[in-house]
């Protein structure tokens, strides 16, 4: 089972365990995670000592896994910011393509903290992620147009993402020699 976060953080505290001995003389490992406990173990045990050692190694495995989340995690939100500082350095992109691309690094930056990060107005940031979005919208299917019924061609599209399909590549060639 794949515990979250904060299952983790609750998990990897001691306090939050407790090992019961039963009426039959067995003990039971019980964990508590949301003011309840629960049993964490289905089986029991015949003396203190196994569910203890399983306890404490439990423990650890938690303590490691939540630890490594968040240096990961610390990790790659510090390479998304030294990637947004080589983006605002570069010279050769546009305040709009810089716009852009920090938002897609995953920072969770909102507009004014991008606007605020870039050293641009609010107004700026809202222009550059609107006409990228209605620049997708424009070179979508609905502006393509049907070519000899046969291929869809969107002749606003930058080459980059017009169809290259065998269709459309086939009809060029024959449009190329009907004009020689």
């Amino acid at each position: 089972m794949g515990w979250t976060d904060e299952e983790l953080l609750v998990l990897s505290n001691s306090n939050n365990h407790k090992i019961v001995r039963l009426k039959s003389g067995d003990y039971m490992w019980k964990r508590k995670l949301v003011n309840v406990w629960e049993n964490h173990c289905v089986d029991t045990f015949e003396n203190y000592n196994k569910p203890h050692a399983f306890l404490h190694y439990a423990l650890s495995k938690w303590i490691w896994e939540l630890k490594h989340r968040q240096e990961s995690r610390n990790r790659s939100y510090r390479a998304a910011r030294r990637k947004l500082g080589l983006i605002k350095r570069s010279v050769t992109r546009t305040v709009a393509d810089k716009i852009k691309e920090i938002n897609l690094l995953g920072l969770n930056l909102n507009q004014q903290e991008l606007a605020n990060e870039m050293g641009v107005s609010l107004s700026t940031v809202e222009r550059a992620l609107r006409s990228d979005y209605n620049r997708e919208s424009q070179f979508g299917v609905s502006k393509a147009r049907r070519v000899d019924n046969r291929v869809t061609y969107n002749p606003g599209a930058p080459q980059s993402v017009r169809v290259k399909s065998r269709e459309y590549l086939d009809y060029v060639k024959e449009f190329n020699i009907k004009i020689q």
